[in-house]
């Protein structure tokens, strides 16, 4: 879970900085920019969408650890339930 958790985070880090323009028009991947693409926002990247289907990819991984944790606290619970 915790590198499920790590890997959304650093997906997440890399959809808001992926768009991120310098006062000169300049993203942070050294690429110049014109102002009508500085105002529109800069979105659709090839970048973002590979961070986007990580972050899908690290939820889902997340999602199926609780879930493991869940069925095993309910499985030890059922076991003390016989044994008690």
């Amino acid at each position: 879970m915790q590198t499920a958790y790590q890997g959304m985070t650093r997906s997440a880090q890399d959809i808001a900085s992926a768009n991120t323009v310098d006062a000169s028009g300049v993203r942070e991947s050294g690429v110049r920019d014109s102002a009508t693409e500085i105002n529109a926002g800069l979105t659709g990247t090839a970048d973002t969408n590979t961070a986007l289907i990580s972050l899908k990819q690290n939820l889902s991984l997340f999602d199926a650890s609780a879930r493991v944790v869940s069925t095993a606290d309910q499985q030890i619970g059922s076991l003390l339930d016989i044994t008690a």
